[in-house]
């Protein structure tokens, strides 16, 4: 399983930069833009609407925070083997067309199935969440929207945060540093219930 793991990733990591190639060499900006954003359906979904347990929708994500992921994925201050790979490839001008793309695209929630169980014990502890990411979840400027994102993604991104994986912007994220995987299981799985 690893191995057609590994050779799906590096045949897209390939695919995505031809795109990147193709995109930065300047023609037709718009259909260009369009293009490359389309190459992240493999792993984010069609129009960036994830059916992957484990990968986020980018769509009717904040721009702010999209170009923001993307510069530090180039940067190598946020961590993902393929991420990391196709951001660098990337120029700021095709950073920020990209997420203008996927924000401008209508968010819809996650079809993968949630635990309601895990949710209803997730809820009283929803307030860390809502204290940054809204009310409704749904995000801020420069806030990612969690709300409807797939739990076993938004599982993955609090272990990491709580245990130093991933960094997030001065004390953001600090809420989960003293969470078991219990509580942010049940977390995950309140948020991806939300619409």
């Amino acid at each position: 399983m690893k191995i057609a793991e590994g050779a799906r990733a590096a045949s897209l990591a390939a695919s995505l930069t031809l795109a990147v190639a193709g995109f930065s060499a300047g023609h037709a900006w718009a259909d260009e833009a369009n293009g490359l954003a389309r190459t992240c359906n493999g792993c984010h979904g069609p129009d960036g609407v994830s059916a992957t347990p484990t990968m986020p929708s980018l769509a009717g994500l904040d721009t702010g925070y999209l170009a923001t992921a993307l510069r530090d994925y180039a940067a190598g201050t946020r961590s993902h083997y393929l991420m990391e790979i196709i951001a660098k490839g990337l120029q700021a001008d095709e950073m920020a067309a990209l997420a203008r793309i996927f924000s401008a695209t209508p968010f819809q929630p996650t079809v993968l199935r949630h635990d309601p169980v895990l949710a209803a014990r997730g809820q009283a502890a929803g307030a860390v969440c809502r204290e940054c990411h809204g009310e409704d979840l749904r995000g801020k400027p420069n806030v990612p929207r969690i709300a409807g994102q797939p739990a076993a993604y938004l599982l993955q991104a609090m272990r990491d945060y709580r245990d130093g994986r991933r960094r997030a912007a001065e004390g953001a994220m600090q809420s989960v540093a003293s969470l078991s995987d219990e509580e942010l299981e049940a977390l995950a799985h309140y948020a991806a219930g939300v619409d």
